[in-house]
């Protein structure tokens, strides 16, 4: 049973790379409002500019993506942090502090905005609003049904159960945007991203209707990622236990439900019996269970056995941690550090 403070995620405040995460949001978000809602502000209403301003959009977000998916996931749209926490693969401290770093990063982009543009270029700075005959509630239906397509592309392109999509899943989200701001960009100011509308309404000072742009995308995103999480994800009951299962650095990473992990070692080929120690049982319940964990990592990462510590396994909720566990396995302790396991 998970706990409290697993679905909280206190533990992941300790780690650099929730830090790293963090400042990852931000500068990802920044680099979107610069570029995207800089074409919106540098083409103005120039032919074409339509759709130069969706690519610069799309390809804005797939930057962010391919830059810094292998640290935050690349959210960059406070939507898409919201939907991964509702079906539970992020914890409500990550999703809160998310959506803080995409603020400060929009706020930021759209100060660099305010002071490196002319004036002679307008004020907008890329400020999203209604166009005129749009009511507010169809502005939320519009935004609301653009973010539903984002979000279930996101958890599409993520799904790493599926086989039949190939790719750059950058690209495949960049794409995505692009295609929604060419249809109702024109409409609502195509903003998909209640984030990326703060930044340069702070600016611009047109807060009429800016509920709009948190209302709908939040919605919509909520409901694609309960949708694809329960109904379109790639997965059955009768397999589900086994597609649980997930390989990284030769371990077998089992998920048993809502952020939490079962690792298991298998032991090497040996003709001896397998002499298999307790399970180890973490402060907050979780369970790992360790076969020859000694001899493993002693074979495949030269350590000493002294230097093994299970204490490190104890904060494990994602297979993120799994991976600073792994790297922190692999630096050399000190001999006061050195803990004996042949007792667990």
């Amino acid at each position: 049973m998970i706990s409290f403070k697993d679905v909280l995620g206190t533990h992941e405040i300790k780690t650099m790379r929730f830090a790293k995460a963090i400042v990852a949001e931000a500068l990802g978000t920044c680099m979107l409002v610069i570029v995207g809602c800089g074409a919106a502000s540098t083409l103005g209403s120039k032919d074409g500019s339509d759709l130069a301003v969706s690519m610069s959009f799309g390809l804005a977000v797939s930057m962010g993506i391919w830059l810094f998916g292998h640290i935050s996931g690349g959210h960059i749209n406070p939507s898409v942090s919201i939907g991964f926490l509702v079906t539970g693969h992020i914890s409500v401290l990550k999703c809160v502090c998310y959506l803080i770093g995409q603020i400060a990063g929009s706020i930021a982009g759209a100060t660099i905005l305010w002071l490196i543009l002319p004036l002679s270029l307008g004020s907008s700075y890329g400020s999203p609003s209604l166009a005129e005959g749009v009511a507010d509630w169809q502005g939320v239906i519009i935004e609301m049904f653009a973010a539903f397509s984002l979000v279930m592309t996101v958890f599409a392109s993520c799904d790493r159960l599926r086989t039949d999509h190939s790719g750059s899943i950058a690209l495949a989200i960049g794409f995505c945007v692009t295609a929604q701001i060419t249809w109702m960009g024109s409409l609502t100011g195509g903003s998909l991203n209640p984030a990326r509308a703060l930044g340069p309404t702070i600016f611009a000072g047109k807060w009429d209707n800016h509920w709009v742009y948190w209302t709908g995308p939040i919605a919509g995103g909520i409901l694609a990622a309960v949708m694809y999480e329960r109904i379109f994800a790639e997965k059955t009951r009768e397999t589900d236990k086994e597609m649980r299962h997930v390989q990284y650095n030769n371990c077998d990473i089992q998920s048993n439900g809502f952020l939490d992990y079962v690792i298991e070692i298998d032991a090497p080929a040996s003709s001896e019996p397998e002499n298999k120690p307790p399970a180890y049982h973490t402060k907050n319940n979780n369970t790992i269970e360790v076969i020859n964990l000694e001899e493993r990592l002693d074979k495949e990462h030269n350590l000493p056995k002294a230097n093994i510590s299970l204490d490190s396994f104890k904060h494990i909720s994602t297979i993120e941690d799994m991976c600073i566990c792994v790297e922190e396995e692999d630096k050399p302790q000190d001999d006061s550090n050195k803990e004996d396991t042949s007792n667990l």
